[in-house]
């Protein structure tokens, strides 16, 4: 597990580009950056580009790969400290290198194998992924009081409704890579929304129909890589996916934000 912290305004720039090109050769990690020259060029360029505040990132590791090497990169992790969002963003990102541990394929929406059988291995749907990161950073965020469940809740449903009442779109338009970049390409430049913001409430509807985090924690996540996404879907919230947009889109058009917003007192006590 490698950690790259890129500071606003990187003066050592070469150096930590060259560090992290190193900790890549030393692993054999990038088939895309496949020598040292490759990767500093593309690394040192990537990073000038973080010019704005702040954010991170989680690199998967390779499917199959001998060694399952995972990284996290923060861009300005000094302002994400200084704004308090350094713990919940940490939370984040390493929910991604614990769901991408159990994983044959480290991101279905990455892969393309004409069989098929690499992909049912891997985090299934797009909106999942990136939800059940928000959802469990701000959960356990909260346990600590580095962050408040209720209010990341609200201002994500907002969000949300901002774009379904507008649009229409559901969690189905952003099922994979290729739905979300339609809607940002062609419809409404609204995908992050929906994954992230209507995401983490399909995770919030599941936590509240299953009772408990065990259908993430215990059930999903472990079981992914033995019968594939949509079986550990099926087995862990007792409905399929496609069952799961239906019942999901129907309550979301058909409950008000009050009625919505009473569930988070319940998940907070699981």
């Amino acid at each position: 597990m490698l950690n790259v912290f890129v500071r606003y305004g990187e003066p050592d720039l070469e150096y930590v580009a060259a560090q992290e090109c190193l900790y890549r050769m030393k692993y054999g990690i990038d088939g895309y950056l496949p020598d040292y020259n490759s990767c500093y060029e593309y690394t040192y360029w990537y990073y000038r580009t973080f010019d704005d505040c702040c954010g991170a990132l989680h690199g998967t590791p390779s499917a199959l790969a001998p060694v399952r090497f995972q990284y996290m990169i923060y861009s300005a992790p000094d302002r994400l400290y200084e704004d308090q969002q350094i713990y919940k963003t940490t939370l984040h990102e390493y929910f991604h290198v614990w769901q991408s541990a159990f994983k044959v394929h480290p991101h279905e929406t990455r892969c393309s194998d004409e069989a098929n059988k690499l992909c049912e291995l891997g985090n299934g749907p797009l909106w999942l992924e990136e939800g059940s990161a928000s959802y469990f950073a701000a959960y356990f965020a909260e346990k600590k009081a580095w962050a408040n469940l209720e209010s990341e809740l609200t201002e994500k449903l907002n969000s949300a409704h901002d774009v379904y009442d507008k649009w229409g779109f559901t969690l189905k338009n952003s099922h994979n890579r290729g739905a979300k970049d339609k809607l940002d390409q062609h419809e409404c430049n609204c995908g992050g929304a929906i994954m992230y913001d209507m995401g983490i409430w399909g995770v919030a509807w599941l936590v509240h129909k299953s009772e408990n985090n065990d259908g993430f924690l215990k059930e999903f996540y472990p079981r992914v890589a033995y019968v594939g996404y949509q079986q550990a879907f099926k087995n862990a919230f007792g409905l399929s996916l496609d069952e799961f947009y239906e019942e999901f889109s129907k309550w979301f058009d058909e409950t008000s934000k009050s009625e919505k917003l009473k569930i988070i007192q319940e998940i907070s006590k699981y």
